[in-house]
């Protein structure tokens, strides 16, 4: 098939992107900025989801679209529903009126919880947006924390880590679930070539039934940097607001994106990131990495990058 696909530069893309063109996939992907190695796979089209008339350029002649385009971080909650929800929306009524096929939106699991930040929340908006629009066949997945080869996120945990420090920013007794980037690009693999859209959110994880306590993940990935156990530091809730509000006021001055925001302490100190629908599965997918691997991996492609 040929792919639609944005998002294509960020780190869960370069999965996809590598996964769809593995299989005998081509791709025509949405690039703004970020400079593109050249692949005869791919037919990269220049320009960005407010720009309507290189939209219907990326979707022209393609079988699906797999939206992956989208922020984590935004300096201003604004951008968080212009790009999140208003971008969806406008390459989702392209893809309607073309009559594409299939329409796979990359949300998020945040979107569960929505009341907690305006990143959750504009994300559910997307979602919520596809079902309003006529003749778009549509599926979304919402992954839960997403690790891998090229992720900055877990990096910063792993630089600490390194250092002996396991930080637990979560209350006691959450759980969360978590997903390497190629099986979410399996993931979306199998929805293109076997699933007929039915307007449903798909939340996927690494097959661990129940989710992992953060002492759960330490134990399996400390093991992989240093050869001795961590030390637990349990970070005071209000010390956790004051730096992310500080961090916000400071990015707002400089116009820049904060490191860390209210919201995003809100996500992290939700006790409940399982995933419990797991029907994908059920369709026949599997997730093929585990924690423990999945990490090695991860941190030996941190090492040759030089980013550990």
């Amino acid at each position: 098939m040929r792919v639609a696909l944005t998002g294509g530069s960020g780190f869960i893309g370069q999965h996809i992107i590598k996964c769809l063109i593995a299989n005998g996939h081509s791709v025509n992907l949405l690039v703004n900025k970020t400079q593109i190695k050249p692949d005869p796979s791919i037919t990269v089209i220049q320009g960005h989801l407010g720009n309507a008339s290189a939209l219907e350029e990326l979707i022209k002649d393609t079988d699906a679209v797999i939206h992956c385009a989208g922020l984590t971080t935004a300096r201003t909650n604004h951008d968080f529903y212009r790009i999140n929800t208003g971008g969806t929306e406008a390459l989702a009524r392209i893809a309607a009126r073309a009559n594409i096929k299939k329409f796979l939106l990359l949300s998020s699991l945040a979107a569960r919880q929505p009341e907690l930040s305006a990143y959750a929340d504009s994300k559910l908006k997307a979602e919520e947006i596809l079902t309003t629009i006529p003749n778009l066949k549509w599926d979304a997945f919402r992954p839960p924390a997403v690790y891998g080869p090229g992720d900055k996120h877990f990096l910063i945990l792993l630089r600490m880590l390194q250092k002996g420090i396991a930080p637990l920013n979560a209350p006691k007794g959450a759980k969360l679930s978590i997903i390497h980037a190629d099986d979410v690009a399996s993931a979306a693999l199998h929805w293109l070539e076997t699933i007929s859209p039915t307007e449903k959110s798909y939340e996927l994880d690494d097959g661990k039934h129940g989710g992992y306590s953060w002492q759960d993940i330490y134990k399996d990935v400390a093991p992989l940097l240093i050869d001795k156990d961590p030390r637990y530091i349990r970070v005071p809730v209000a010390l956790t607001y004051i730096i992310a509000y500080i961090s916000s006021i400071f990015a707002k001055i400089g116009r820049k994106t904060a490191f860390i925001t209210p919201g995003k302490v809100n996500e992290l100190r939700h006790k409940d990131w399982v995933c419990h629908d797991h029907s994908l599965c059920q369709s026949g997918w599997k997730p093929s990495i585990p924690l423990a691997s999945g990490f090695a991996q991860t941190i030996s492609w941190y090492r040759e990058h030089k980013w550990l």
